[in-house]
């Protein structure tokens, strides 16, 4: 299987991404109020759609992905400015 190539508007949206939820970064789950820590940026593999993976604190067994667009309308941020701030 060969590498795959990323188009520079995939690339874009990813560096956005990772600049807006920085990894170790601190998120409050709107709905619930439940505090998250983002663990990194991924790439959907299928879609190449950037996805924030994130965990509660001190529970790194289990991780949790959502698309980037989701995350940023679920979650705020909590001492840290974003492009949307």
């Amino acid at each position: 299987m060969g590498r795959r190539t990323i188009s520079p508007s995939i690339l874009r949206s990813f560096n956005e991404t990772i600049y807006a939820y920085p990894r170790q970064s601190h998120h409050i789950h709107m709905d619930t109020g439940v505090g998250y820590q983002v663990i990194g940026v991924a790439v959907h593999t299928t879609t190449m759609e950037p996805l924030v993976i994130y965990s509660e604190p001190n529970k790194y067994e289990i991780l949790w992905a959502r698309p980037a667009k989701e995350f940023g309308e679920k979650f705020v941020s909590v001492g840290h400015k974003t492009k949307k701030d």
